[in-house]
């Protein structure tokens, strides 16, 4: 008996693996052209980069500036 508790252990980790990624990719919201056409969420992600990267670059400037006193 002991020896069966880790396959269905396993075997219940990869049915919700693969449930969560049937989900992921064929969720209500998301149609195949979606799924082959990445164009739209990297350009989300590069617009966030930019984003984070210029945040960074005004904090630093910031941090830079001599005390008032």
């Amino acid at each position: 008996m002991s020896d069966l508790r880790p396959k269905i252990i396993l075997q219940a980790h990869a049915t919700r693996s693969a449930v969560a990624l049937a989900v992921l990719l064929h969720g209500r919201d998301r149609s195949a052209r979606d799924v082959r056409n990445p164009f739209g969420a990297l350009v989300i992600g590069l617009v966030i980069g930019v984003v984070i990267l210029v945040a960074v670059y005004i904090t630093t400037k910031i941090g830079a500036l001599p005390p008032k006193h």
